[in-house]
């Protein structure tokens, strides 16, 4: 589902630079549904795949990267509907969005020569929008807020994860285990 889509991203790119704005706008309503979708199931499996691990770090750990990471998605997403009429703008929030479903592709990749920890995770993952940044600054002599922002939200998604471990959050988490357990 998250591989259908980079690469529906990466078509509408395609479509985008090369002109095809019609063939980018049909493909892009498709889109607006297949986000929908994926939030959907990004979080419905985050919660079934964490409801199975044991309680007391690991379960609680698991759907709060699930639900953050669907937030995020779900953020620029919708903004980058809202901003579809902004062509400029629309193609940040949406390299953003992308951007935020390589997490787990990141962390699964033990291989990658990154550096250790956190930095590290946090360096990798957030590339494709560090490499933007560059560009923006070596052509427009600036950072995109919408860059920034991305940035500001992946640092949290990173660093946040303590929060997890917190009684509000296991609270909460309970709540959604038997939630789902009872469906």
């Amino acid at each position: 589902m998250f591989t259908g889509w980079l690469a529906l991203f990466s078509a509408q790119a395609v479509f985008a630079a090369n002109g095809r704005l019609r063939w980018h706008l049909r493909l892009g309503r498709i889109g607006i549904a297949y986000g929908v979708l994926l939030v959907i199931v990004g979080l419905t499996t985050g919660v079934l795949r964490s409801a199975a691990l044991p309680r007391g770090g690991q379960a609680e750990g698991l759907l709060y990267v699930a639900f953050v990471d669907m937030l995020v998605f779900a953020s620029f997403f919708g903004a980058a509907v809202r901003f579809r009429r902004r062509p400029d703008v629309h193609k940040k929030l949406m390299t953003v969005a992308a951007t935020t479903l390589l997490v787990a592709a990141v962390g699964r990749n033990s291989y990658l020569p990154a550096p250790p920890g956190l930095a590290g995770m946090f360096l990798v993952w957030s590339s494709p929008v560090l490499l933007a940044v560059v560009y923006d600054w070596r052509h427009d002599r600036g950072v995109h807020p919408v860059y920034v922002a991305g940035l500001v939200a992946f640092a949290f998604r990173v660093w946040s994860e303590p929060l997890a471990l917190t009684s509000t959050w296991s609270a909460f988490a309970t709540f959604v285990f038997r939630s789902a357990s009872s469906l």
